[in-house]
């Protein structure tokens, strides 16, 4: 499913288990797209906690405050939305002196109209 801008939400079927992508895509020549290293990869399980959080993500988007929001998704996964910034990440996240910080490699950041895609294409269970 295109979310917008060469970005797509795909599920992928791994040695018998399905993982779900957020990721950034490119065309090669010949019209051939494929996919990049920019994004993240998720089991279905995570997707399904992300799934879940839809709403409390949106809220915190649509209401951005002054310090940057993360929301655990399971795992390392955090979203997080940051002011200034009109997107929502999704990133892997360490602690360090007792301060999430997000990783730089992996990940991506998805823009409002991205996001809204994501959002109201999801399946819901």
């Amino acid at each position: 499913m295109e979310l917008g801008c060469g970005k797509y939400l795909t599920a992928v079927n791994f040695k018998g288990r399905v993982f779900v992508h957020v990721r950034q895509y490119d065309i090669a020549k010949h019209e051939v797209r494929y996919p990049t290293k920019r994004g993240i990869c998720m089991s279905a399980t995570r997707f399904a906690s992300l799934v879940q959080k839809l709403g409390e993500i949106d809220k915190a988007y649509k209401e951005i405050k002054e310090e940057e929001c993360f929301i655990d998704i399971g795992g390392k996964l955090y979203v997080m939305i940051k002011p200034g910034y009109n997107c929502v990440s999704l990133r892997h996240v360490f602690k360090k002196d007792g301060k999430l910080l997000a990783s730089k490699f992996g990940g991506i950041a998805l823009t409002g109209p991205e996001w809204k895609n994501l959002v109201h294409q999801a399946p819901m269970s």
